[in-house]
């Protein structure tokens, strides 16, 4: 499936622009947990999504990605 491809949703018929794939071992069970809130953080956020959506590239998407983790880092550096 290429980077640019709308898939459909059977329920609602709605196109789906997005999907993120989560793997994670068995155990510990805490980091899947801690995955699935990092994700849900991260495509809450308006500027992440943005760009995701406009990479045309696997490699932009990892950049965008990474780009977010690192401002979430700061975020934390300077809280504390």
């Amino acid at each position: 499936m290429a980077i640019d491809e709308v898939i459909q949703d059977q329920e609602t018929d709605r196109k789906v622009r997005l999907r993120i794939l989560l793997l994670s071992p068995i155990d510990p069970p805490e980091s899947h947990l801690e995955m699935l809130g990092q994700i849900r953080r991260m495509v809450r956020d308006e500027q992440w999504h943005k760009d995701v959506l406009a990479a045309s590239r696997p490699a932009e998407i990892k950049m965008s990605i990474q780009m977010w983790e690192d401002g979430q880092q700061d975020s934390a550096e300077t809280s504390s």
